[in-house]
C-alpha cells in the first residue's frame, strides 16, 4: 500500500516531465511533489506520536489506509497539478503514520528470534509495493493506475480487521486479562514466556512517568536518530522518486524499464534480508553495508563525471544502473531493515511514541530537503555532486554505527533496555568517582 506511492512517483514524474500532454510537469513540480510527500511524512509522524498511545497502533493502520484510498480515488478525478501537490501531502501523512507506527507494532509483538525477520517482512512489502506501483505507471494509463491502486489500498483496509494490539499497549491500559491472553496465544504458554511477560509487566509498571523533553538527551534517543537519519542522508528519498530521470537509456530499455527492474531488485533484495537479518551479528551488518554503500555511490559519481568531460565508455548507461541498483539493493537488504530494528528495539516504552516521531521528523526533513534540491544540485553542479554528498554520508553513518551501536541479536526488549540502563549507571558512577 505504501510502496506503491513510492513506486508511482518516478516513472510519472518521468513521463509527464515536460510533456505535450494536458498534465505536464515542470522540474519545479517534480521537486514539489518530491518534497512535500516528506513535509506530509512529518506531521504524519507528529500526528501519531500524539495519538499512538491514546487510540492504539491498530487506529492509526488503519487511519492511514482509509487516506490512502480515499486519495487514489481522487487521483481518478482530476489531473490539477494543485490538487496533485495536497495528495502528494496526504500520502506522505500517511506514510509517516506507517513508518512511525510498524515497527513498534512488529517490535512489541515479535518475539527475540524473528523480530529482524518481521522487520524485513515488512520492508518486502513496501518494495513488493514499490514494484506494482511502478509497473503499473509505466504499461497504464494515468486513470487505470490510480483506479487500480485505490482498490488495492481498499483491499488493505479490509485486512485491518485482522489486526491485534500488542501486549505492551494493553497492559498501558490496564487490560491485564486481555494482553495476558493474547501475549500467551503469539508466543505459547512454556515458562520462557511466563518469564517475559512477567518482566514486560514489570517494567511498564516501572517507567510509567509525565513526558518530558529530558528524553531528548537519553542516549537510546540519540542513536535512534542518528542512525535513522544518517540511513536517509545516504540518498534513498531521492533514488526512489528520482531514479527514473537519474537513469539513461540502456539498449532497448527504457528509463521506466529500467526503473521497473530497479524496482524488482530491491523486492530481492529484501527477500534476501529475511535470511540474513538474524543469522549474523548486527553490527557487522552496518560495517559491510555502510562500506558497499559508498562504494556504489562513488561509482555512480565516477561515472557522471566521465560523462560529463564527454568521454565515450562503452556500456555506459548499465554501469551507471548498476551503481545506482547496487546502493538500493544494500539500503533494501540491509540499511533500512537494521534502522527499523533499531528503532524497534532501542526505545523506551514510555518514549516509543515520542522517540519514533522524533527520529522520522529529522529524516522526513533530510528526504524533504534532498527531494527539493537533488534536481538543482544536478542542473547547477552536476549530479556527480549528489552521489558525492551520499558516498559521506554513508562513512559517517559507518563512523557512527561502529562507535555508538552496540550489538543486541537474540535480545529480548526488556534484556536490551536493561543493557542501557546499566550502561547509563556506570557512566553515572564514572562520574561521581571522578568528582570524588
Amino acid at each position: 500500500m505504501v510502496g506503491a506511492v513510492f513506486g508511482w512517483l518516478a516513472p510519472t514524474l518521468k513521463t509527464y516531465r515536460y510533456s505535450k500532454s494536458e498534465f505536464s510537469l515542470t522540474d519545479e513540480d517534480c521537486s514539489w511533489m518530491v518534497a512535500l510527500q516528506f513535509v506530509g511524512r512529518i506531521c504524519g509522524c507528529l500526528l501519531t506520536a500524539i495519538t499512538i498511545d491514546r487510540f492504539g497502533r491498530v487506529a492509526i493502520i488503519s487511519l492511514a489506509a482509509i487516506l490512502m484510498t480515499i486519495s487514489w480515488s481522487a487521483i481518478v478525478l482530476t489531473k490539477v497539478i494543485g490538487v496533485h501537490y495536497i495528495l502528494r501531502f496526504i500520502f506522505g501523512s500517511c506514510l509517516g503514520m506507517i513508518n512511525l507506527t510498524t515497527p513498534i507494532y512488529t517490535g512489541e509483538n515479535s518475539s527475540p528470534q524473528v523480530r529482524g525477520i518481521f522487520g524485513s517482512s515488512c520492508l518486502m512489502l513496501f518494495f513488493g509495493g514499490q514494484v506494482v506501483g511502478c509497473t503499473l505507471a509505466t504499461y497504464c494509463s494515468y486513470t487505470l493506475v490510480a483506479a487500480i491502486l485505490a482498490a488495492i489500498s481498499l483491499v488493505s483496509l479490509a485486512s485491518t480487521i485482522l489486526l491485534r494490539e500488542p501486549t505492551q499497549y494493553l497492559l498501558a491500559k490496564g487490560r491485564e486479562a486481555k494482553a495476558e491472553k493474547q501475549f500467551f496465544w503469539l508466543r505459547g504458554n512454556d515458562e520462557n514466556a511466563k518469564n517475559e511477560f512477567f518482566q514486560i509487566r514489570s517494567k511498564l509498571e516501572a517507567t510509567e512517568a509525565k513526558f518530558s523533553f529530558n528524553y531528548l538527551l537519553d542516549r537510546r534517543i540519540l542513536i535512534v536518530c542518528g542512525v535513522n537519519s544518517l540511513v536517509f542522508m545516504t540518498g534513498f528519498p531521492a533514488m526512489s522518486s528520482l531514479v527514473s530521470i537519474a537513469l539513461s537509456p540502456a539498449g532497448d530499455f527504457s528509463t521506466n524499464e529500467l526503473t521497473i527492474l530497479f524496482e524488482v531488485v530491491q523486492l530481492v533484495g529484501a527477500v534476501v534480508s529475511l535470511f540474513v537479518i538474524d543469522r549474523f551479528n548486527r553490527r557487522t551488518l552496518w560495517t559491510i553495508s555502510c562500506t558497499l554503500a559508498a562504494v556504489f555511490h562513488l561509482m555512480a559519481a565516477t561515472l557522471y563525471y566521465l560523462n560529463e568531460q564527454n568521454s565515450s565508455l562503452p556500456g555506459y548507461s548499465w554501469l551507471l544502473f548498476g551503481s545506482i541498483t547496487g546502493y538500493t539493493t544494500v539500503f533494501s537488504t540491509l540499511m533500512y531493515s537494521l534502522s527499523c530494528t533499531v528503532r524497534g528495539e532501542f526505545l523506551p516504552q514510555k518514549y516509543k511514541g515520542a522517540g519514533s516521531c522524533t527520529s522520522l521528523f529529522i529524516n522526513s526533513g533530510i528526504g524533504c530537503v534532498q527531494g527539493f534540491t537533488f534536481l538543482k544540485i544536478a542542473s547547477a553542479y552536476g549530479m556527480k555532486v549528489n552521489f558525492i554528498v551520499f558516498a559521506g554520508s554513508s562513512i559517517v553513518l559507518l563512523a557512527f554505527c561502529y562507535c555508538l551501536v552496540p550489538e543486541t541479536r537474540g535480545m529480548s526488549l526488556v534484556e536490551i533496555e536493561k543493557y542501557f540502563e546499566d550502561l547509563k549507571r556506570t557512566k553515572e558512577n564514572e562520574k561521581s568517582t571522578v568528582k570524588s
